[in-house]
């Protein structure tokens, strides 16, 4: 009796848990286009993609101001910033790196006025 019932049980709960419904979504842009996604069942494996990494590229200056090691990328909207886990073989003035970058909650040294950033996927740029 207990195996048929935990058989039972075992069934419903597989068969309720493998499909979703997606629903229809209608986006209209700024350009008046008209955005529809698809409709559909998917099962729970599905896993969505992972974001789209951003990848700046920036120049290592060692500065012999309160901050140490800032990095400066040559786009006007990200500002000059101190990074937190820069590893040593990338703190060489000059160097070009490439890197993902996140506002960090660490303390900057102190003095230093720069955004303090957490840097991950860091790679050297070859010129």
């Amino acid at each position: 009796m207990k195996v048929k019932f935990l058989t039972v049980a075992l069934l419903l709960f597989v068969s309720c848990a493998t499909e979703k419904e997606v629903g229809e979504s209608t986006v209209v842009t700024e350009n008046n286009e008209i955005i529809i996604e698809k409709t559909g069942s998917r099962t729970d494996m599905d896993t969505p993609p992972p974001p789209p990494l951003e990848y700046y590229i920036g120049i290592v200056s060692l500065e012999k101001n309160m901050c140490g090691v800032t990095i400066q990328v040559n786009n006007k909207a990200i500002p000059d910033f101190y990074p937190v886990n820069l590893d040593e073989m990338f703190k060489v003035q000059g160097a070009t790196i490439q890197f993902n970058a996140t506002v960090s909650r660490a303390k900057s040294p102190e003095g230093c006025t720069l955004l303090p950033m957490a840097l991950s996927n860091v790679t050297r740029v070859k010129k």
